[in-house]
């Protein structure tokens, strides 16, 4: 192994996490406090100030520069100024997830559409693959055959 750190997102103060159970599901917070090694205190614009399992969040890059035991109002000025939503939303996980939104609201002839376009784009990759490999194979030489009498 590398002598690097192997994990880079710690549970800590001013992390930002995205709920993935319950019924705050896919709501943004911030990590107020850390009870134990099981539980940590949330808070954020869209919901109320919890005691929340590890278990159902999910970690992201994403860190407010928040003290230990900030109040609502500190927290929700900072995801203010920080633009906390537009940052989440450049992340990989939230591209996927916008991804994943527009993909469930698009209706039957939509994604007819989309297939189509999978397919043509498929072929089209396909088609450039071959020109690369026949450009790159070898040229092999054809071999003469005596004539039999």
């Amino acid at each position: 192994m590398s002598s690097g750190e192997v994990f880079n997102k710690f549970i800590e103060v001013g992390r930002v996490c995205r709920i993935n159970f319950g019924p705050e599901e896919g709501k943004l917070c911030v990590v107020a406090d850390v009870m134990n090694l099981n539980r940590v205190v949330v808070d954020s614009d869209e919901l109320e100030r919890q005691v929340m399992p590890i278990k159902r969040l999910t970690i992201t890059d994403l860190k407010l520069p928040i003290r230990w035991g900030s109040r609502t109002g500190v927290i929700r000025k900072s995801i203010v100024k920080n633009k906390l939503k537009e940052q989440f939303a450049n992340t990989i996980l939230g591209k996927k997830l916008a991804q994943l939104k527009r993909r469930s609201e698009l209706n039957d002839f939509d994604r007819f559409k989309v297939m189509l376009l999978k397919k043509k784009l498929a072929r089209i990759v396909r088609n450039k693959k071959l020109c690369v490999e026949k450009k790159a194979a070898p040229k092999k030489e054809a071999k003469k055959e005596p004539k039999k009498k």
